[in-house]
């Protein structure tokens, strides 16, 4: 009979979620492994969360000192120095992936630098070794979605959060484009749309759906497009593509629009930020048991374990929520399912989100409009950190039941939203009403002043 390794508990998948499992697995005295065959840290750390918003925060900066003029600061040489942005990114990365191993390192961890595959009940093959799990916890992630578009293959497109740090990803790109062509009105799309626009790339997005950031309320959209859309920034909706093509060092996108008109757009670089799939096909969960749907999701139930007992999913692999926040949380969820006395279900009553735009854009809850939904609105510019600031443009949205006064969700576009959306996910994981919101005292002057000022409004 064949002998396997035997663990108390498997992870596949060295991302947040898997690290953080690995973390507080190990402080239970379990005897883990931890399966992760590129860089440990996953997408998020190191071609994702940490990098982007890196860079984003470079480009802020850049578009505020190009505006110092208006606090009365006069910078008359500022430049942006591409290169040392992109090595700041790639240091900042590099440290933080240093600071995770250490933490790993730990006498109930044993970490496999291989890919994993099922062969059966609870059993993988890691390389050339195969082990057996009590638990296992698949916590493999996802990776750029790349549509079907006639010509692509043939171009040298660009993609973002690659597993593997590959040389298609555009964190690795070595030379500023002058012009940046995004297939994908995402928030993926638009933040790096932001980056390169704040440091001077002619930018085109281009969307098949008839507006961009689908999950944005139209209103809080309608404030950011007033802002983007210039002579630099344009955004092409409800069009068709037809081909690309690429010609010395320009892409050309071949499309039609929604009358049915042929058009095209060019540039230095075409980056596809097309959404992101699970990373399940290539372990094989057929070989032990866990369904997966079409598009490769794991299917999991409320304690967020699969078809297969003793094996649980979390994070992108699930295909219901591609955010590093909501993964960390459904991995102590999975591991205390999975060891602890009682069992706990998995909430998805109030997850936060942003999109890191320039002004972010941040929303929580359920934001539709429903007979029974009463609507809260305010405008930053009532605060007046925001007239300070020099960004009164921002608004600030709640959706409340209007029988009980729960706060059942919230958006906001604004300067710091990403952070200010807290005191709405706060609320609404309390159970909390307008009456509750309105007890609150806010320091003034500070942006969180905007809740003082929300009045009810009817929306058609």
């Amino acid at each position: 009979m064949k002998k396997y390794e035997s663990f108390d508990l498997i992870i596949i998948g060295g991302g947040t979620a898997g690290v953080e499992v690995a973390f507080e697995s190990t402080k239970l005295k379990k005897k883990t492994a931890l399966i992760e065959p590129n860089f440990i840290g996953g997408i998020c750390l190191n071609t994702g969360c940490i990098p982007t918003k890196t860079l984003l925060f470079s480009s802020h900066l850049y578009s505020e000192i190009r505006r110092a003029h208006d606090f009365g600061i006069d910078v008359p040489d500022a430049r942006a120095d591409f290169q040392a942005i992109m090595k700041r990114a790639k240091s900042i990365v590099e440290n933080s992936r240093k600071s995770v191993e250490l933490g790993l390192n730990n006498q109930y961890l044993k970490i496999f630098k291989e890919h994993a595959v099922f062969t059966g009940i609870r059993k993988v093959k890691v390389g050339d070794v195969e082990i057996l799990g009590k638990k296992v916890i698949i916590a493999a992630g996802s990776k750029p979605h790349v549509p079907p578009i006639p010509g692509l293959q043939d171009v040298d497109y660009l993609v973002g959060g690659t597993p593997n740090n590959s040389k298609e990803d555009i964190l690795n790109l070595e030379k500023f484009p002058g012009s940046l062509i995004i297939i994908g009105g995402g928030y993926i799309g638009f933040e790096f749309a932001t980056f390169f626009s704040e440091l001077g790339s002619k930018v085109t997005i281009i969307e098949g759906m008839d507006k961009v950031l689908g999950v944005v309320d139209d209103e809080i959209r309608e404030v950011l497009l007033k802002k983007y859309v210039n002579n630099n920034f344009s955004i092409l909706t409800d069009v068709k593509i037809s081909k690309v093509s690429q010609h010395e060092n320009k892409v050309t996108v071949f499309f039609a629009d929604k009358s049915g008109k042929d058009s095209s757009v060019s540039g230095d670089v075409i980056f596809i930020a097309t959404g992101r799939v699970p990373s399940s096909f290539e372990l094989h969960p057929d070989k032990t048991n866990v369904e997966v749907d079409e598009g490769g999701a794991i299917r999991v139930n409320a304690n967020l374990e699969t078809s297969c007992k003793g094996v649980y999913a979390v994070g992108d692999i699930t295909g219901k929520f591609f955010f590093a926040h909501t993964a960390k949380r459904e991995g102590q969820i999975a591991l205390l399912n999975a060891f602890g006395k009682k069992s706990k279900k998995f909430s998805t009553n109030a997850i936060p989100w942003a999109a890191f735009v320039d002004p972010p854009i941040s929303g929580v809850g359920i934001t539709e409009n429903k007979t029974e939904t009463g609507i809260l609105k305010a405008h930053f510019s009532r605060a007046a950190r925001a007239g300070i600031m020099g960004e009164p443009e921002g608004l600030l949205k709640i959706w409340f039941d209007e029988k009980t006064k729960k706060i059942l969700g919230a958006q906001m576009i604004g300067p710091n939203s990403d952070d200010l959306i807290g005191e709405f996910s706060t609320l609404i994981n309390c159970g909390g009403t307008v009456d509750n919101l309105r007890e609150i005292i806010h320091i003034h002057p500070t942006l969180s002043e905007v809740a003082d000022s929300l009045v009810e409004v009817k929306e058609k």
